[in-house]
């Protein structure tokens, strides 16, 4: 299921989740995640949308987002090493 998720995501979709990765905790800012993409937080905000309705991201409160796929965070981090 990881793998065609993955496959389906656009290049910025992926850049999006590749900016989450640093956070600990499994929460992040979208305030920080568009900052390490090098974008506004509205642009930003375009692909936390769209990975909210894939399932893929969840909101954690207020500005704050996190993983929702089990394993998806560990997956986009060995893609992103490979």
């Amino acid at each position: 299921m990881l793998a065609p998720t993955y496959r389906e995501l656009s290049e910025q979709d992926v850049q999006f989740l590749e900016a989450m990765l640093p956070d600990c905790g499994g929460v992040s800012f979208i305030s920080d995640v568009a900052e390490r993409m090098g974008v506004s937080s509205n642009y930003a905000s375009k692909y936390r949308a769209r990975l909210i309705e894939q399932g893929v991201i969840g909101e954690r409160g207020r500005g704050r987002i996190g993983y929702d796929m089990p394993f998806f965070r560990e997956y986009v981090d060995k893609m992103r090493s490979a």
